[in-house]
């Protein structure tokens, strides 16, 4: 077995942010990874950050299964990964196991339910007509350009608005 940091361009670190992938595919140029194979997910940001690791499933394409993932607070890369290019690096198992150590999320008892909605006004001459419609907006313009609206489980004066993954600020809720 061995051990990779794969360091992912930007735009490819915004799109694990918006959706929820089991995956990720990275660029292992010349590198030969191999099922198995053990991965710290580095977004090569000016300050590069650390945001999963994982395990290799396929090798050509690279596709990396997620273990851990920490997409909201991810973990400063400096003393950890040096700073790196974009592609598939050998790394150090030593290395790979603090980042996973530090990456450890709670546990999924400690998990909260969130209430998440789009609202949209739709004109339409039926209901669903209008499912249609709303169907439509979301598929075309998508988590870049339409607001999300989420807050805890019965709280929801608690409401923050999200665009492109990223808080908008609070609702005003009167």
């Amino acid at each position: 077995m061995a051990y990779w940091a794969a360091v992912v361009p930007t735009p490819a670190y915004a799109e694990q942010r918006l959706r929820h992938h089991e995956t990720i595919t990275v660029d292992n140029g010349a590198a030969q990874p191999a099922p198995g194979d053990k991965v710290a997910l580095v977004a090569a940001l000016a300050e590069p950050v650390v945001f999963g690791a994982g395990t290799v499933v396929s090798c050509r394409p690279c596709r990396v299964a997620y273990t851990h993932r920490r997409l909201d607070e991810p973990l400063a890369a400096a003393g950890l990964l040096p700073n790196r290019a974009v592609g598939l690096h050998p790394l150090d198992p030593a290395v790979l196991s603090e980042v996973v150590r530090r990456l450890a999320v709670p546990h999924p008892a400690d998990r909260v339910r969130w209430v998440v909605g789009v609202h949209l006004p739709i004109e339409a001459s039926t209901p669903a007509e209008a499912v249609r419609e709303f169907w439509t907006y979301i598929i075309e313009l998508g988590p870049r350009e339409l607001p999300a609206y989420v807050h805890r489980l019965g709280d929801d004066l608690a409401m923050r608005e999200y665009v492109a993954g990223e808080p908008i600020g609070d609702i005003d809720p009167h």
